[in-house]
């Protein structure tokens, strides 16, 4: 037996599986008489809401109003009882849930890769299904830059963070995909573009490796540095900077603080002005490499579009003995071209700002 008012004063009362209209006194005093539970009347009062505005949706809920009401007191108090403990059990799991439940795309166990025996690129392919390419891909990078086929490439305009703020980290371990894992990585938001033609693509951050990864008719030089661009759609291009003994080069003074820095450490600098013009130095014409290939860290994604200036840059021998001091052989072997084709603009139209 249950009682629910209305804003016309009027309700609604199920005796016994009888319905019944009148006045609210005259039905709570019913009510009143007939249960002899305070506990009951709580629980049938709240039951009741529910019951009238579930009347008009289902047919069914008369029946199960007429069996409730039809039961023997306590029978019908256990069950009521019943449903309240079921009701708060699922809603102490549902909360737990919600606070053990990981991060959309938040990994467990991130695999951790590097240079080494046992973790290194050998058996990068073995260690992560993810990175199968590492192992079975057939346009995998870096690669012996030799036999280039002669093109003219697009138009190709680079815009570096010359004089701007950037983010460095010393970096030991693996953060992402596009990172290299054991080496300075420098990240740029600053809004920084290489156009390929009619393609656009953003900086998104810039590495070293030592020695090179590409090779020049079989020879590394002491190191390479990458530029690392996203488009829109995701799809990768790198500009790659071969570098080789030489004169000194300052621009590069505040990202060699940060190697006395321990591992993980992240610093913000300021970058040159001039940085671009002594990265990409203008001294000689030189000529661009150009091929379709892969990152050189797992996953070893293919379709990046690589570019590689064929005129190194240098660095002094204390500088690269410096870098290497900290981070030597952070560098991925030589993968066979198998049926890609290299391309060597030996005129490029390169513009840089």
């Amino acid at each position: 037996m249950f009682a629910k008012q209305h804003r016309d004063g009027n309700a609604c009362c199920v005796l016994h599986g009888q319905e019944h209209r009148g006045n609210d006194d005259e039905l709570g005093q019913r009510f009143a008489t007939r249960s002899q539970q305070p506990h009951e009347k709580a629980l049938l009062s709240r039951f009741c809401g529910t019951v009238k505005r579930q009347r008009a949706r289902s047919p069914h809920v008369a029946d199960l109003v007429h069996a409730v009401t039809g039961m023997d007191t306590n029978v019908r108090t256990l069950l009521m009882l019943a449903v309240v403990i079921v009701a708060a059990v699922l809603f102490v799991v549902l909360q737990s849930d919600k606070k053990t439940a990981p991060a959309p795309h938040q990994e467990e166990h991130a695999v951790h890769w590097s240079y080494e025996p046992g973790t290194g690129p050998a058996d990068w392919g073995a260690m992560d299904p993810a990175w199968n390419l590492c192992a079975e891909g057939r346009a995998q990078s870096p690669i012996d830059l030799t036999n280039a086929k002669t093109t003219e490439l697009p138009h190709v305009e680079l815009h570096l963070p010359s004089g701007r703020e950037v983010e460095v980290l010393n970096q030991e371990g693996v953060i992402d995909a596009l990172d290299n894992g054991h080496t300075i990585q420098v990240n740029t938001k600053t809004g920084e573009r290489m156009t390929v033609g009619d393609k656009s693509y953003a900086l998104l951050q810039f590495h070293l490796h030592s020695p090179s990864e590409h090779t020049v008719d079989g020879k590394h030089f002491p190191m390479e540095m990458h530029f690392v661009h996203q488009a829109e759609n995701g799809a990768l291009a790198v500009i790659a900077v071969l570098i080789e003994e030489g004169a000194e080069n300052r621009v590069l003074a505040p990202l060699w603080k940060q190697l006395a820095e321990a591992p993980g450490t992240q610093a913000t600098v300021q970058l040159p002005v001039k940085f671009a013009d002594r990265i990409f130095t203008t001294r000689d014409s030189t000529g661009l490499f150009h091929y379709e290939g892969s990152l050189t860290t797992p996953p070893c994604s293919e379709g990046v579009q690589w570019f590689i200036r064929r005129t190194p840059t240098q660095l002094s021998k204390a500088q690269i003995a410096e870098f290497t001091a900290v981070y030597e052989h952070n560098n991925r072997p030589v993968h066979a071209l198998n049926d890609r084709v290299c391309y060597l603009d030996e005129t490029p139209d390169v513009t840089i700002r």
